[in-house]
């Protein structure tokens, strides 16, 4: 169970700071690519977890259902309401508005 808990931490972790790197890089050299971000991300991070940790082994298919399975479950953290929807919808692409005199981005 320990295994399976800090191959979770590590996936978090790694994954977190896989998206927000790709998703840079493709918005600068290929933006077209952005929706790719997740799947790629999603798969880095489950490599390095798979290699450097105990608690996961994927072997064979196991690579395309694991990223896919993953990918399309931390999808629907974004149709959920909750604390990681701060942003009031302004159909901006998750920008903000600059808002009038004493409008919250929060």
């Amino acid at each position: 169970m320990t295994g399976f808990v800090v191959s979770f931490v590590v996936f978090a972790v790694l994954s977190a700071i896989f998206t927000w790197l790709v998703f840079r890089t493709l918005l600068r050299k290929a933006g077209s690519l952005v929706p790719l971000t997740g799947l790629a991300s999603t798969f880095l991070a489950l490599a390095i977890t798979a290699l450097f940790t105990d608690g996961i082994t994927i072997s064979g298919w196991g690579w395309l259902w694991a990223t896919l399975l993953v990918w399309i479950l931390s999808m629907f953290i974004w149709v959920l309401p909750g604390p990681w929807r701060r942003y009031k919808q302004t159909g901006t692409a998750g920008r903000p508005s600059s808002g009038g005199p004493g409008a919250k981005p929060f």
